[in-house]
């Protein structure tokens, strides 16, 4: 009898190690169908911030939009408990580095580039940069999956704080591809900077400015009333000036 009940233990041990990795690839596969809608997603988010040449259609546009599986396919820190507290002090922690950081964004590292101090520019988007640790892409390969692409940074980070609770929203999305494409376009103003190509360098750091403006902008509307908004000074330089009547 005592060797039944050893037999049996031993079986359910071994079906417990075999559903673990099922569950995993479940859990996997509905992210992989979950991607393939951010991929529309993230095209969508380029053609309201104006950047035609990165439509879906294009190379760019497929890449820019495809990195959000990458970020499904990373545990990060987007399972959250989404309470007053949590939020209030994700805000607190957050909120003045980014701040800080959009202001250096278009105050200092704008100035360098109508001077063209491309030297100042590649300085204020390096890793150690302010802009730099909003929101950037890391790449590193991992087993059979080949390259992995994922979205880190203070923003990524904040934007699950404030519209994860379980998993991941649609607004969360939403916002890692805002991230996404403002990451992509600080990449845009190096090359320019490296040919000194300053009207591509302004074309470019126009869009990332209109990005993460747009990235206060939506998180801001997601953000309860309790916990308060993120408040930038001024409007954005990006914008085009009114036009008075």
């Amino acid at each position: 009898r005592i060797g039944l009940l050893l037999f049996l233990a031993m079986c359910l041990g071994l079906s417990q190690a075999f559903n673990a990795p099922l569950q995993l690839t479940l859990r996997s596969a509905t992210s992989l169908k979950d991607a393939a809608s951010n991929v529309r997603q993230g095209a969508v988010c380029g053609a309201t911030m104006g950047a035609a040449e990165h439509s879906s259609t294009s190379r760019r546009g497929l890449v820019a939009g495809l990195i959000g599986a990458g970020v499904l396919l990373q545990a990060g820190p987007a399972q959250a408990d989404r309470s007053y507290t949590s939020m209030a002090a994700a805000k607190k922690q957050y909120t003045p580095r980014i701040k800080a950081a959009i202001a250096f964004y278009e105050t200092e590292l704008k100035d360098a580039i109508d001077k063209g101090d491309w030297k100042a520019v590649e300085a204020g988007l390096g890793p150690d940069s302010k802009p730099y640790k909003l929101a950037f892409v890391s790449k590193y390969s991992s087993g059979v999956v080949g390259e992995v692409v994922e979205l880190k940074g203070l923003c990524k980070i904040y934007a699950s704080s404030i519209t994860a609770s379980d998993s991941e929203s649609s607004t969360t999305f939403k916002l890692y591809n805002i991230l996404q494409k403002y990451a992509e376009f600080n990449q845009d103003i190096l090359a320019a900077a490296k040919t000194g190509d300053q009207a591509a360098a302004l074309k470019a750091w126009t869009q990332g400015d209109f990005a993460i403006r747009l990235y206060i902008d939506t998180l801001n509307k997601s953000t309860p009333r309790s916990v308060g908004k993120i408040e930038l000074g001024g409007e954005s330089p990006s914008l085009p000036p009114a036009v008075e009547e």
